[in-house]
C-alpha cells in the first residue's frame, strides 16, 4: 500500500480553495499518478479518486473539485506492542513548563488565507483553546470551517517532519 498527498482545488460561484488529502491506495495507481499525475486514468473527475475529490468538496459547499498534484508520502503505522522508532517519539515536545501544547495550522496557495504556503503554531491547554485563539485571530471564513487547509496536534505534527519536508513553507506566527 502507497500513500499519496493529492492536492486539489474546490470550485463554487467566484471562489477557488486549494486544499490536500492523504490517501491510501495500491501501489500500481499510486505509481501511475505520481508518474502521470493529472493525466493518469486514475486522477480524472470520474476516477475513484475524482469522485473521493468532488464528495469532499461537495461536505464543504463546493460546486465541483479537480485534481492538481500528487506526491508520495511515508507514513509510519505502529502499535502499542511496536512503539515508533526515536525519530518520531515526542522529545520533550508536548505541555511545557508553562502547561501548554503545541498545536499547528497550516495553509495552501489560497489568498484568502490569512497565509499561503505554511503554518502558524498555537500554544493552548487544549483543542478547545487552541481553536478559540487561533480564530479570535483569524475568524471563520465560513461558519465553523476554520480558515486553514489543516490542523494538527505536536503527536500528529511531530511524525510528518514539516520543518524539513515541507520545501517552500515555512513557520509564520506563534500564537501563545
Amino acid at each position: 500500500m502507497k500513500h499519496l498527498n493529492i492536492t486539489y482545488h474546490m470550485h463554487k460561484s467566484s471562489e477557488t480553495a486549494e486544499t490536500c488529502i492523504t490517501l491510501p491506495m495500491e501501489p500500481e495507481t499510486a505509481d501511475s499518478i505520481l508518474r502521470d499525475q493529472c493525466g493518469s486514468p486514475h486522477a480524472g473527475p470520474e476516477s475513484a479518486v475524482g469522485r473521493i475529490l468532488s464528495a469532499l468538496a461537495a461536505l464543504q459547499g463546493y460546486g465541483s473539485a479537480a485534481f492538481c498534484c500528487a506526491e508520495e508520502r511515508k507514513i509510519c503505522l505502529w502499535n502499542d506492542s511496536q512503539p515508533p522508532p526515536a525519530k518520531h517519539q515526542n522529545k520533550g515536545c508536548q505541555k511545557g513548563s508553562t502547561g501548554l501544547g503545541r498545536y499547528f495550522y497550516t495553509f495552501g496557495s489560497d489568498p484568502a488565507f490569512p497565509y499561503q504556503y505554511g503554518w502558524l503554531e498555537v500554544r493552548a491547554a487544549s483543542w478547545e483553546e487552541a481553536h478559540k485563539k487561533f480564530r479570535s485571530k483569524y475568524p471563520d471564513r465560513h461558519e465553523g470551517t476554520l480558515n486553514c487547509s489543516f490542523f494538527y496536534d505536536e503527536d500528529q505534527w511531530n511524525i510528518m517532519s514539516p520543518e524539513t519536508d515541507w520545501r517552500g513553507c515555512k513557520c509564520h506566527e506563534i500564537i501563545e
